[in-house]
């Protein structure tokens, strides 16, 4: 609980400062998956303009994390799974990262 001191002073900046340090990644925050609960609006309004980025193409670092999220909920691994995690129907990108990271 000591790292989430002072987390609502500055707000949001302190709040994405400690995200940042704890290397959290916003599906962690929220439901993407639909597999948690929503987190409140005002949470959500205030941390996804800063640590979500979205229309940008899949980086090596979605696909490891995305790879570490699967093994952390003991599911299934394959590359057709990634690309569906990541919102891709069959990314070239999401294929290169997949190969260099599982091989």
């Amino acid at each position: 609980m000591r790292r989430l001191e002072g987390a609502f002073g500055n707000w949001p900046g302190r709040l994405i400062e400690l995200h940042h340090k704890a290397g959290i990644k916003y599906y962690q925050w929220t439901n993407m998956t639909k597999n948690k609960h929503p987190i409140p609006y005002w949470l959500d309004s205030a941390i996804r303009p800063k640590i979500y980025i979205p229309n940008t193409g899949p980086t090596r670092e979605s696909v490891y994390s995305a790879i570490e999220y699967m093994k952390g909920k003991k599911r299934r691994i394959s590359l057709l799974q990634v690309n569906k995690l990541l919102g891709y129907q069959d990314s070239g990108l999401v294929k290169k990262f997949y190969k260099e990271i599982i091989e």
